[in-house]
């Protein structure tokens, strides 16, 4: 339940439409879920006439995150999401919110949304797509944009929005548009001053094709400085470069199933269990357990290991956290005697420019030694922290083991919950994962 009065007794309004988009309009033959033992299940739940209800006394709304019927409640539920992840993250962390975009396709809602007592007493047909502020059929919703705004306002700083291209983009039927091949990750931080280590997610530099003439760095050039521009190539020292904003890499693929009549977990997929033949003539593959074929789950929404394996190391300390105060390890930089050129601000009062975004070399790149940023002393070190509030199949419990983290994953749904737990096991030798006292499971 979002808003409202929480001592209201809440009278449920009609049940809102599901809304639908451009891009999942439905589940048909060529969705990531065809395939699934449950997709008869999948197809009436998402093409079902309730998404939601309002109460008509104090105006709360019941229903799923995702599901809200305006861009802008998805929002302002995200902020109360993101309120609470900034109430016990450390002051010197971070935050990657992924957030994909879709089209308006506003659904009709005849009722009442209710929006206190008063409107118990209005009779008059709405239409829900009016609600829809500043989108139109077929108009990017702006997901993201509004996402950043919100967030800015309620004291997140926006540091970066990373672009994660998708080599395997599902395809699109629409013919007065562009294929959509990537999605947002927005970089938030909880203060101006926060931990990242640029060097654990360092880029190759680009090293020249083989007999290639080397180019010549700006002061060797013999031409007026003022055309040095980017012509002026990188040069790579070893280092390597820092890490640019486009992620390139396929969506994630995990083939591990889970059976929710025995609660066992198959992390080889299907490979290798008999076939049982419906009415249909579908095979459906027989679980070695219990023996039920109509009873497997799988999440198909998973993460490419690669994204939050960039985020993590980038945010946490991969040598650990002080466990007095939990502040993180951080690495040690070496100076290394280069100095970059720069030439004089083309206006007053501003600093320097760099003459060239390419054509420099790294001052002070990082090493492999490490210090405390706290003044605690004791030396003691345990794993940093990773927080998932939105746990799922878990690929960020996965990563953070893999990487020597700890994290902590939070997942509504029991079913997912326990198969997280499974798979985290089985993909890292000797983690346990534990499931806090008086969980559902």
């Amino acid at each position: 339940m979002w808003g409202g009065d929480s001592d209201c007794q809440h009278v449920w309004g009609d049940e809102m439409p599901r809304v639908g988009n451009e891009n999942r309009n439905g589940l048909g033959s060529n969705s990531e879920f065809a395939g699934r033992a449950d997709k008869a299940k999948i197809n009436k739940a998402a093409n079902s006439t309730g998404s939601g209800q309002f109460c008509q006394s104090c105006g709360a709304w019941l229903g799923e995150l995702g599901a809200e019927p305006t861009p802008q409640m998805y929002v302002e539920h995200i902020v109360i999401v993101m309120r609470e992840v900034k109430r016990v993250l450390r002051d010197d962390g971070v935050a990657f919110l992924n957030a994909a975009d879709s089209y308006a396709n506003p659904g009709h809602y005849k009722g009442n949304p209710g929006s206190g007592r008063a409107s118990v007493a209005k009779s008059e047909t709405m239409n829900y797509s009016k609600a829809w502020v500043g989108a139109k059929p077929k108009d990017m919703c702006l997901i993201p944009e509004r996402l950043k705004i919100a967030l800015q306002d309620d004291g997140w700083w926006i540091r970066n929005t990373v672009v994660w291209q998708k080599t395997n983009c599902m395809p699109s039927s629409a013919g007065d548009r562009f294929t959509n091949t990537w999605e947002s990750i927005i970089f938030l931080a909880k203060s101006q001053r926060y931990y990242f280590d640029w060097f654990a997610v360092k880029e190759s530099s680009t090293e020249r094709k083989l007999g290639r003439k080397k180019r010549k760095m700006p002061e060797e050039r013999d031409r007026p400085k003022d055309h040095l521009g980017s012509s002026v190539p990188y040069e790579p020292d070893g280092t390597g470069r820092r890490r640019r904003d486009v992620w390139t890499f396929s969506t994630g693929k995990h083939s591990g199933r889970f059976c929710l009549s025995c609660r066992d977990y198959f992390p080889k997929g299907f490979r290798g269990m008999e076939r049982h033949t419906d009415e249909q003539g579908k095979e459906h593959p027989i679980c070695p357990t219990c023996g039920r074929w109509d009873t497997w789950m799988a999440h198909y929404a998973v993460f490419p290991p690669d994204l939050p394996a960039i985020a993590i190391r980038a945010g946490t300390s991969e040598h650990g956290a002080c466990v007095k105060c939990g502040s993180p390890w951080e690495r040690i930089a070496q100076k290394t005697g280069v100095k970059n050129s720069r030439k004089p601000a083309h206006v007053p009062g501003n600093s320097p420019t760099k003459t060239s975004s390419t054509g420099w070399r790294h001052a002070v790149p990082g090493t492999d030694e490490w210090k405390p940023t706290c003044k605690c002393g004791c030396g003691a070190v345990a794993p940093s922290i990773v927080l998932d509030p939105f746990g799922g199949s878990g690929t960020t419990g996965v990563v953070s083991a893999q990487l020597g983290r700890s994290s902590i994953l939070i997942e509504l749904n029991p079913d997912y919950a326990e198969m997280g737990k499974c798979r985290i096991e089985h993909e890292v030798s000797g983690c346990k994962v534990l499931f806090p006292k008086g969980a559902k499971r």
